[in-house]
């Protein structure tokens, strides 16, 4: 739409409101709108998972694909080192909404490890693909020696990281304690966080610090903190960050000059698959070889799925912003090379997602779930699931108390938990979840799972309460503190977690216990996960701090 727009390019749309200095304007609120929402929807167990592999991705990784890009791209157009590291630091960011959107139209969901990384990634690297775009701004405008730009690049960097984490962490404390004791009506609480965003993004970018990461960081930690309104600020938080996508393309579609793309359509056609099929799989495979757990179909898929979006575009301004004369045919070459990703790329996505085995074993999509907003019951939800033939709960599998469901709705006759009778394929069930970390647990419970028998969703087989930590040791490898060596893991875990209960699970190392049954508050029967599907929580016998408790 903009595109046809722009076409005919009317003056008192280009000249006067839509200059290339408001539209980056609008689109710099926009982006950092699009980031505090991308955190405010991050679980924070789901970030920790694959903290550290994401942020070499956001954070090196971006260094290196711009590094390796910037060559060709100079090679390519015959042009200057640091004219071509502009090219590629604009195009170096990713936009995982469009993949998760793209697969969900499709029915098709990704294993949460993929899904985890991707989401964190994408949500990360904007800011450094940004730092990298103004410092190449910077050094094609000034003159410095080797030894000046290498400081201007450290000093820049850090000062940029350091003031957005700090700021993003105060502007986070301050949020949560007004959050907390502010007395508002619900419908005031979106407006006032907006507000308080835009100001503290305003703030922290005008001191020299990274607004961008600020507010991403931000996000994850008040989205995954107990609010007031917390339901209603993440509807109203998704719906503005579509509304911020759907704006920066439309706008930015304005810009797009039909009779320049076929002088660079080629160049932009091999830029793009080199990007797809070089330049990003050797960075991927470069940085995630370090981490075992990521299988090669699962480093080939994630390879794949580098998708640009909006912030390419938006940055493709800033080259006409700093008055550039290259910055037509930059916006030109940035905007059919996202184009091309989102089409090709797009397209290939569910077809690519099968071959390399990375979709969820659930053969449903995930249910529906309401936050309950209400005092002590914050972080509950109330999810609907319609069975399927493959649900545990049909195939005779027990049920822990806190599971059973509240309603069934049948050939739309509702029955209460007093009343209701044996559930059917095809029922509508409305169980209630005391906290995200059991929603798992739910799903594979309610869920249409295909499992090898009914007890396969508390483990991959049994072990005695009364085992060791040395028998583990023994039989998996398992490597643990010496001390624990003659401790059973039942008593391990009765000590350390006395909120213990049926489906809880436990990491230790590489494999997951799991609570099967209890008794007068003992465990009387453990599972084992040798393959979690899922990690519903990360404790670990070494660090009691990363506890999450069960209730």
């Amino acid at each position: 739409i903009g595109m046809v727009l722009g076409a005919d390019n009317p003056p008192f749309l280009t000249q006067k409101l839509l200059t290339a200095q408001n539209v980056f304007f609008l689109g710099s609120v926009a982006l950092a709108l699009i980031l505090f929402d991308s955190g405010f929807n991050t679980r924070i167990a789901d970030f920790k998972s694959v903290a550290l592999p994401a942020s070499l991705l956001a954070s090196l990784g971006v260094c290196i694909g711009s590094l390796l890009f910037a060559p060709v791209i100079m090679f390519l157009l015959n042009i200057s080192f640091i004219k071509g590291l502009l090219l590629s630091s604009i195009i170096g960011s990713t936009d995982a909404a469009a993949v998760f959107f793209l697969l969900r139209s499709r029915g098709l969901y990704l294993k949460n490890k993929v899904k985890s990384i991707l989401e964190v990634e994408s949500g990360a690297n904007d800011p450094m693909a940004i730092f990298l775009t103004f410092t190449c701004l910077t050094l094609l405008e000034n003159t410095f020696s080797v030894n000046g730009q290498l400081s201007f690049l450290i000093i820049s960097l850090l000062k940029q990281t350091g003031i957005g984490l700090i700021g993003g962490y105060i502007l986070y404390i301050v949020m949560k304690h007004v959050l907390i004791r502010f007395d508002l009506e619900q419908a005031l609480f979106p407006l006032f966080v907006l507000s308080f965003v835009m100001a503290g993004f305003a703030l922290i970018t005008r001191i020299g610090g990274s607004g961008y990461l600020a507010l991403y960081l931000c996000g994850i930690l008040i989205g995954n903190t107990p609010i007031k309104a917390y339901t209603t600020l993440l509807k109203f938080q998704q719906t503005i960050a579509w509304l911020c996508q759907i704006m920066m393309f439309t706008v930015l579609g304005l810009f797009v000059q039909l009779g320049q793309l076929p002088s660079v359509i080629w160049d932009a056609v091999v830029l793009s698959f080199i990007l797809m099929f070089l330049v990003r799989p050797i960075m991927i495979f470069s940085i995630l070889s370090l981490f075992k757990k990521y299988t090669l179909h699962e480093k080939l898929f994630i390879s794949f799925v580098g998708l640009r979006g909006a912030t390419s575009i938006l940055l493709a301004l800033t080259p006409l912003v700093f008055g550039l004369s290259f910055g037509e045919i930059y916006f030109n070459i940035i905007f059919v090379m996202v184009i091309l990703s989102l089409s090709v790329q797009g397209f290939l996505i569910p077809f690519v997602a099968k071959r390399c085995y990375v979709l969820s074993a659930s053969q449903t999509v995930p249910p529906e779930r309401t936050s309950i907003d209400l005092p002590g019951l914050v972080q509950s939800n109330l999810i609907v699931y319609e069975l399927g033939p493959y649900s545990a709960v049909l195939q005779g599998q027990c049920l822990p108390q806190w599971a059973q469901p509240l309603l069934l709705k049948r050939d739309e006759i509702v029955y209460q938990s007093n009343n209701m009778p044996s559930l059917r394929e095809n029922d509508k069930v409305y169980v209630f979840a005391p906290n995200i970390q059991r929603v798992s647990l739910l799903d594979r419970l309610y869920g249409n799972w295909k499992t090898k028998d009914k007890l396969g969703i508390f483990g991959d087989f049994p072990i005695a309460p009364s085992t060791t930590f040395g028998e583990l040791k023994n039989m998996y490898g398992l490597e643990q503190n010496e001390s624990l060596y003659s401790i059973t893991v039942a008593e391990y875990i009765q000590k350390t977690f006395p909120e213990f209960d049926i489906g809880d699970r436990f990491t230790f190392g590489e494999i997951e216990v799991v609570i099967r049954d209890k008794k007068h508050g003992q465990i009387t029967a453990l599972g084992i996960d040798i393959d979690p599907i899922q990690r519903n929580s990360k404790i670990s016998t070494g660090s009691l701090k990363n506890k999450i408790h069960p209730r």
